[in-house]
């Protein structure tokens, strides 16, 4: 009967220290899965802003134009802020004159928008330079 007593002694503490630790444990890894899940997800959504922020990849409007260009000046530099006013203006003006000409701003991005004003750049030098030659 002693040992039995001894052993029923011997063990209820240690289930009560193996019980808090395991309580502890569960506690700590919760803890570590929630702050690792926070952090996750706050990449997630910190990447996704950031991504779309990108001023080029917006769609042109008439109304936030001058606004977006604000935007493509602070993050494109000044050089592709012109490219772009440069183009647009001249778009807008052909427009104006020919009535039935269709918008080819209407839903372009603003980096198919500078794609378009160097290939037009680079027509216009290339009629220059036939007309040089």
């Amino acid at each position: 009967m002693a040992i039995i007593r001894i052993n029923v002694t011997l063990v209820t503490p240690l289930l009560g220290i193996v019980g808090i630790y395991n309580i502890c444990k569960i506690h700590i890894l919760n803890y570590l899965k929630t702050n690792t899940m926070k952090k996750i997800i706050t990449l997630l959504i910190a990447t996704i802003l950031l991504s779309c922020n990108n001023p080029m990849s917006k769609v042109y409007t008439q109304d936030s134009f001058m606004l977006d260009m604000v935007e493509v000046r602070e993050s494109n530099g000044e050089e592709t802020a012109k490219k772009i006013t440069a183009y647009v203006l001249q778009q807008t003006m052909k427009d104006a004159f020919d009535k039935e000409a269709k918008n080819i701003l209407a839903g372009k991005t603003y980096t198919e928008l500078l794609k378009q004003a160097d290939d037009l750049a680079a027509e216009m030098k290339a009629k220059e330079d036939e007309e040089n030659a």
